[in-house]
């Protein structure tokens, strides 16, 4: 009978692909997996009354609205108005397009999850939006988990 055997070097070899961005001055990594495109040219938003500050509102995209979430207001950093324009992430989690507003895209990267260094940053920011921090190259990586951001921070917009 043949068995399928994996070394525990194959399994520390494993790596996943993610984009990386830029918030304000610090490098983002997001799992590339969540990427459905990058768009920059958002024409008009549409604004929601009583929404959080950080939810500009919608945007009609592939034949339906896009909840537009800006992490820059999330994360209370300062809007530069001479900024070059910002990049929209458009998020597919679970079939629910998301756009997400960040300051820069950088590259796509290979991370390798045995690598990926815990924070704890339970007291400062909500743990469960960063997974870890990534260092390639002397660049520091926060590793921010968008699908646990969605959850706790937007779907109750889209579901009240």
């Amino acid at each position: 009978m043949d068995e399928l055997l994996v070394k525990s070097s194959d399994i520390e070899n494993i790596t996943t692909k993610y984009l990386t961005f830029l918030l304000g001055e610090e490098h983002y990594a997001i799992n590339l997996c969540f990427i459905q495109e990058i768009a920059q040219n958002i024409e008009k938003i549409i604004k929601i009354q009583n929404s959080p500050d950080y939810i500009l509102g919608v945007i009609k995209m592939h034949d339906g609205v896009i909840p537009l979430i800006d992490l820059r207001i999330f994360y209370k950093l300062s809007i530069q108005t001479n900024q070059q324009p910002y990049v929209v992430m458009i998020i597919n989690i679970n079939d629910d397009l998301y756009g997400i507003i960040v300051d820069g895209i950088l590259d796509i990267i290979d991370i390798n999850q045995q690598t990926l260094k815990p924070l704890n940053l339970s007291t400062i920011v909500p743990h469960y939006y960063i997974e870890g921090l990534a260092v390639i190259e002397n660049v520091a990586f926060i590793i921010f988990n968008i699908k646990n951001f969605i959850h706790h921070e937007v779907t109750h917009i889209k579901t009240t």
